[in-house]
């Protein structure tokens, strides 16, 4: 099925536009949207973890500090090492969420026959992975 469009200026484009996508690949869509939406959730959590624990973090635990604490033994040392930690992290997790936004748009425009790049379909499934190994990891630390 051809789509032939009409841009701002007024000229025209024709792209080929699928308009019923396999059930298989719809499956597998949705099986990868969920895992970056949970994924998405996840370090939405953590950013807010890192907002308050990261630089207010002598404001919201009061110690004991010991030689196992980030920064440790002071308060002074917790709270600088906590603090350098969290502010990358505070920056380049809305970086991270645009990029999964970025790259479930992008999978979606190719579900319906977009043309793709040929590494968006590997780095998604990286990416949920990747994802799911990381929030393994987070929820066996705590």
């Amino acid at each position: 099925m051809t789509d032939t469009r009409t841009s701002s200026t007024g000229s025209t484009d024709s792209t080929s536009v699928r308009s019923n996508p396999s059930t298989a690949a719809v499956t597998i869509h949705r099986f990868i949207s969920v895992v970056h939406g949970l994924l998405a959730l996840f370090l939405i959590g953590v950013w807010g973890l890192a907002i308050v624990r990261g630089p207010f973090f002598g404001l919201v635990e009061h110690g004991p500090f010991g030689p196992e604490t980030w920064g440790g033994p002071t308060l002074a040392g917790a709270w600088a090492v906590h603090a350098a930690v969290a502010v990358p992290v505070i920056v380049l997790i809305p970086l991270a969420l645009w990029g999964i936004r970025s790259l479930h748009a992008t999978l979606t425009r190719g579900l319906y026959g977009a043309p793709l790049s040929w590494w968006v379909r590997p780095l998604a499934v990286l990416i949920a992975v990747a994802g799911a190994a990381f929030f393994v990891a987070w929820v066996r630390q705590i």
